[in-house]
């Protein structure tokens, strides 16, 4: 069931971009005198993907952004239903623990969401130029999808610098870690590319492509802006393994100031982004090879723990 899932949604995805060489039509404003909304439309296409496109009449953007979700959604619920099942199993029984499945599930529906919000977004700021004229950049989809592949942005030292300092931690701290893994390599080397990937694009597009702009309007100022973004982004790293999410919470800032010098342009950022998840998740998750028990995933950079 997991495979066709996953090429189903690989397919819809490559549509998606492949479709989108003007993804920011113009809003349709029913009432003139109203300006469209920058955030609770965009706020309920995170949580329901593709909202935002059926208010903007883009039922097809809706419609594949709502499905992307639900097969996010499906792949978390039958990897649920297989480590139910292996609750059962006798003792010493071969088993398949799918919890890299389980997070790249939720993943791709908080992707789907996070696109859904940023491109309403963009929709809005078309018929909002003069709120945000320090939106220098307007990029399709399809050039943010392709970011993480476009290796010129390596080239830059704010992003170079980084990624060499994430090797070298990587290299240090990997045998220091205690933690092992049962899942397969095929489920970890396909579950840290596809999270990583979601990260890289998708949590742009949400903290630095929508809640930045919309706190630089807010506060009347882009150093507030990449404050409160940062700091969110840091929040929604919190979890049972990372009590204090310091370390994400300047990461979501070196990331602000990195979009913001680009004239709020998503695609270095993203670059850098998923590049350092493919490092740090790689490092713990991928590379480990002698797993003999199932334990939470908690990495050394960047912390992510697995249910």
């Amino acid at each position: 069931m997991r495979s066709w899932i996953l090429s189903l949604s690989a397919l819809l995805t490559s549509v998606t971009f492949a479709a989108a060489n003007d993804p920011f039509p113009e809003y349709a404003q029913q009432n003139p005198s109203k300006r469209p909304s920058i955030f609770w439309k965009q706020f309920g296409s995170y949580f329901l993907p593709g909202l935002g496109q059926y208010i903007d009449g883009q039922p097809t953007y809706g419609a594949a952004y709502t499905t992307s979700a639900v097969l996010g959604l499906s792949l978390v619920n039958a990897t649920k239903t297989e480590v139910k099942k292996e609750k059962d199993r006798a003792p010493g029984e071969p088993r398949e623990d799918n919890f890299g499945y389980a997070i790249l599930g939720y993943k791709m529906y908080d992707t789907a969401g996070s696109f859904s919000a940023y491109q309403s977004f963009r929709s809005a700021v078309r018929s909002r130029k003069d709120d945000f004229s320090f939106l220098s950049k307007e990029e399709s989809l399809t050039s943010i999808a392709l970011a993480p592949f476009d290796f010129d942005h390596a080239m830059h030292p704010r992003v170079f610098i980084p990624l060499v300092l994430a090797s070298v931690a990587a290299a240090f701290s990997r045998d220091m870690s205690d933690v092992t893994f049962t899942q397969p390599y095929a489920e970890r080397f396909v579950s840290t590319l596809g999270v990583s990937y979601g990260a890289g694009i998708g949590e742009e597009a949400i903290f630095r492509g929508w809640l930045m702009p919309i706190s630089h309007y807010a506060f009347s100022s882009p150093h507030w802006a990449n404050a409160f973004q940062a700091t969110i982004f840091g929040l929604a790293h919190y979890g049972p393994q990372n009590k204090a999410p310091v370390f994400q919470t300047l990461a979501g800032g070196y990331l602000g100031w990195i979009c913001q010098s680009n004239g709020y342009s998503l695609r270095e950022s993203a670059f850098l982004h998923f590049w350092w998840d493919i490092i740090a998740i790689g490092n713990t998750y991928v590379l480990n090879t002698t797993s003999t028990e199932k334990k939470p995933m908690q990495l050394t950079l960047l912390n992510l723990p697995l249910p």
